[in-house]
């Protein structure tokens, strides 16, 4: 499998600091700061932080309910973007019924014309045990946040892209910008899901 990124084509993580220090960072973390703060401080996802730590033989503290703090701000971020609490877990889509929504640029572009064409397997149905229960599962296991952007979110995407695999290693919560990111470059994405997936959860592909 190819792994490469073409010429031209911007890396999922263009932009983000090369130099991680993590005895500063770990330091914060046994005091009692969260990964998610220390992301936010820093400006790069707790995803990658945890990874670097585990990398590194840094043992990070089990993951706790979210403080009061923490809520606090899920739901002021949640209010500014319009979004109900409720809509979190019922899927609605954030911006229904709102006018002046940004058309996409390949709005029209259909079929085999679109550069995502796979031979028309969105079309095929999911798998029966791809049910709520297992997406709230997932998205427990992922704190609710997107696992690129540290965003909260709610969608659970297929990691192979295949809907019929419904294992819970196949699976990774991801905001909406982010889902949309990875309908392109598929092979790459799925490597690195696997790669960052069996490094936080202990996953084996």
């Amino acid at each position: 499998m190819n792994t490469k990124f073409k010429k031209g084509q911007i890396p999922h993580n263009k932009g983000i600091k090369k130099y991680l220090d993590l005895d500063k960072i770990y330091n914060k973390h046994i005091k009692g700061k969260s990964i998610l703060d220390i992301s936010k401080e820093i400006g790069v996802s707790d995803g990658l932080i945890r990874l670097r730590l585990k990398e590194n033989g840094f043992k990070i503290r089990d993951k706790t309910k979210p403080s009061k703090e923490t809520k606090n701000k899920i739901r002021d971020t949640l209010k500014r973007k319009g979004i109900k609490p409720k809509q979190r877990y019922t899927g609605e889509v954030w911006n229904k019924g709102k006018k002046g929504v940004q058309v996409a640029w390949n709005k029209g572009i259909l079929g085999e014309e679109s550069s995502s064409w796979k031979g028309g397997i969105s079309k095929e149905p999911y798998s029966f045990d791809f049910n709520e229960e297992l997406k709230m599962l997932i998205r427990k296991r992922d704190n609710f946040k997107c696992q690129l952007c540290s965003a909260p979110a709610v969608n659970v995407h297929h990691i192979d892209y295949n809907k019929k695999n419904s294992n819970q290693n196949n699976f990774v919560t991801l905001c909406d910008s982010c889902h949309i990111k990875t309908n392109f470059n598929r092979e790459q994405w799925t490597t690195f899901f696997h790669s960052l997936l069996s490094k936080l959860y202990g996953y084996n592909y």
